[in-house]
């Protein structure tokens, strides 16, 4: 019933609304969408890059229900509403937000992508005024060259998280009738720099292994830029993305052909890789990676969670072994740009697993606190030092923070980025319904009509499903 659902809902919204009068919609506008491929609601993917089967949509768009929505209440109230009062987080410790010798690599960025999009989800002022604070200063931060942010000019990894936050940003505003037009300059400045500048300056600490992060956000800016008139003017964007791609761990390689033992992260975010560059590719060995690279991984080191046993390395099958909490939500967002992408429903149930079972055992239950090292088998959780591979000597306890600070500045886009994508829409001006659990829905079908599905259920407490549709 499950997959029957997903796969016929997208078809019978589409079937009974397309047939609807397009009613008053300026004719310039209808012309300039009937020129693009794809969705006629929702940017697609145009020129050379395949149609997908789901587009995103934009944060906000899904608003959680009953007891996901209070997960992200208790998120705003705790962990992320107050992080502004630790170091690396506020104004005065933060580079990215202006203060010199602040701190100036992954924290704030990690960080500012959660805030976004935990702002958007839950369409708080509060958290949209604090996001609007590190946007503020991300806009300033740009240079004539087109560099951005803090530390080195040719530091790419730090910079992918923030690329991540101002897209949603900027499509969160552009639902809302309020698009701030500084972004798509923003983003296409940056990108002719690092056109100019990778040559001689490769991907590597990180971004290396990270790059398909940085390939996602160059398809989304071509996607805007595209022009079926003028087809080549926005080719160098793609020209780009093979740039990336060439210095790009070969993740499509080593997901097809190897036990992906690689460090945590690298392999969480890895997996999204593939099913990117598939777009332009259009490569079986692409579109296949992510499957195939799941399987040879839980011969060697995966989980009954379906996440790498890596604490942080790459460890054996013991239950006593850890895996991060940015595994978590890292194998989270590159499972759903890959449902976006390939539209398997397996895909789908990967998400619910990491969802439901992966995140939340990585928070305390009013999440004030959280564990650097999710165990399959942890009896408590305890300091000291448990021979993980990387140990802090807090690494399985829970606290804020704790361990190293990747996750307790990552963590924070795990629930409200599931949100987002719990439904997307489709190639046929339809939605699909991606992930089960309570939530409502407003997206734009058809030719602009808007529908509302408002899904009530305690899954995954419970089995039952209940859609009702307004429109």
């Amino acid at each position: 019933m499950r997959k029957v659902l997903k796969k016929t809902m997208s078809v019978v919204l589409a079937a009974s609304l397309l047939a609807g009068s397009v009613g008053a919609v300026d004719a310039a506008e209808m012309k300039n969408k009937s020129a693009r491929r794809g969705n006629a609601d929702y940017v697609s993917n145009q020129g050379e890059l395949i149609t997908t089967p789901f587009v995103q949509l934009p944060v906000g768009a899904v608003r959680a229900n009953g007891w996901l929505e209070n997960q992200l209440l208790l998120q705003k109230v705790n962990l992320t509403g107050n992080m502004h009062l630790f170091n690396d987080y506020n104004e005065a410790t933060s580079a990215w937000l202006g203060a010199e010798n602040g701190e100036s690599w992954e924290r704030g960025p990690y960080y500012m992508r959660g805030l976004v999009a935990l702002a958007y989800v839950l369409d708080d002022e509060e958290l949209k005024t604090e996001a609007q604070m590190w946007v503020e200063a991300i806009l300033a931060s740009q240079k004539e060259d087109g560099s951005f942010g803090a530390g080195s000019k040719t530091d790419w990894w730090a910079k992918m998280p923030v690329l991540m936050a101002m897209r949603d940003y900027y499509e969160a505003t552009e639902a809302a009738g309020k698009t701030d037009e500084r972004v798509i300059p923003f983003m296409e400045s940056y990108f002719r720099y690092q056109a100019a500048a990778l040559p001689n300056n490769h991907l590597s600490n990180w971004a290396d292994a990270r790059g398909g992060d940085n390939i996602d956000s160059v398809y989304w800016l071509y996607n805007r830029l595209y022009n079926d008139s003028d087809p080549q003017s926005s080719d160098w964007l793609l020209d780009l993305g093979n740039i990336l791609e060439e210095q790009t761990t070969d993740w499509t390689g080593q997901y097809n052909d190897t036990t992906v033992r690689q460090h945590v992260v690298n392999t969480s975010q890895g997996m999204k890789t593939p099913a990117v560059y598939y777009q332009y590719s259009k490569n079986d060995r692409d579109k296949n990676a992510l499957q195939n690279g799941l399987l040879n991984m839980s011969i060697d080191h995966g989980r009954v969670d379906g996440l790498p046993n890596s604490d942080e390395a790459a460890r054996d099958n013991r239950s006593t072994r850890g895996t991060e909490n940015c595994g978590i939500v890292e194998g989270l967002l590159s499972s759903e740009i890959a449902e976006k992408v390939l539209g398997e429903a397996w895909i789908g149930d990967r998400i619910e697993k990491l969802a439901y079972n992966a995140l939340p055992a990585a928070y305390t239950p009013d999440m004030s606190g959280h564990v650097y090292y999710v165990l399959q088998n942890q009896v408590m959780a305890t300091l000291g030092n448990h021979e993980f591979d990387c140990d802090h000597g807090d690494s399985s306890a829970f606290g804020a923070p704790l361990g190293f600070d990747c996750c307790y500045s990552n963590t924070h886009m795990g629930w409200p980025k599931f949100v987002q994508n719990m439904w997307m829409a489709t190639e046929n001006n339809g939605l699909a319904l991606t992930a089960y659990g309570p939530n409502q829905v407003t997206a734009k079908v058809a030719d602009g009509k808007t529908a509302e599905f408002v899904q009530q259920t305690d899954y995954p407490f419970k089995d039952a499903i209940h859609l009702d549709y307004k429109g």
